[in-house]
């Protein structure tokens, strides 16, 4: 059976689905990876959703909500019992530790950063330099702005996941074993 007749027989038992959820699933199923026949929809899909991804952090970027991510650090020599000097850090955690927050700028780029977070197993070293974080002092209103672009970032990198996923299965043919066996 063709790809075509596939998809058609599962548009046609959706059409059949009582539960809404199921039926609108399935839709969004054939919409972004035709029933995981689809290589062009399913790559389309990806793609988009990395812009949509890229687009999210540049803006959070121009509103300088990415602070770098560096523990306070001080560098001193300590003498040894034998005299010998060598170089020792001491992390400096107190109240004002975060007053001298220093914005990320072009410290990352927005699509590496999109990617990263949608494939964990690619480390392109973006995610680890910058973190959303408010500038202390801030207003409830800013704390409000951070709380949405954090559940914003969530919910992207676990919907990238599941795109990521649905793009391996369709990529590696396993629903049209499935469904040519049936």
């Amino acid at each position: 059976m063709s790809d075509y007749a596939l998809i058609e027989m599962k548009r046609n038992m959706r059409k059949q689905l009582r539960n809404p959820i199921t039926k609108f699933l399935s839709l969004l199923f054939d919409i972004l990876f035709g029933y995981g026949l689809s290589k062009i929809k399913a790559t389309l899909t990806l793609l988009i959703w990395v812009c949509i991804g890229s687009y999210g952090i540049d803006k959070a970027l121009s509103e300088n909500l990415f602070i770098l991510d560096m523990p306070k650090v001080v560098g001193f020599v300590t003498r040894s019992g034998e005299g010998q000097l060598s170089p020792a850090n001491l992390l400096i955690a107190n109240s004002n530790a975060n007053s001298n927050d220093i914005e990320c700028g072009k410290d990352i780029h927005a699509i590496f950063y999109a990617i990263e977070i949608i494939l964990p197993i690619i480390d392109l070293g973006q995610e680890k330099q910058c973190i959303l974080r408010l500038k202390p002092g801030n207003s409830v209103h800013s704390q409000t702005i951070i709380t949405f672009w954090w559940t914003a970032k969530y919910l992207y990198t676990i919907l990238g996941w599941v795109f990521v996923s649905l793009l391996v299965l369709t990529y590696s043919g396993v629903v049209r074993r499935k469904e040519k066996r049936s």
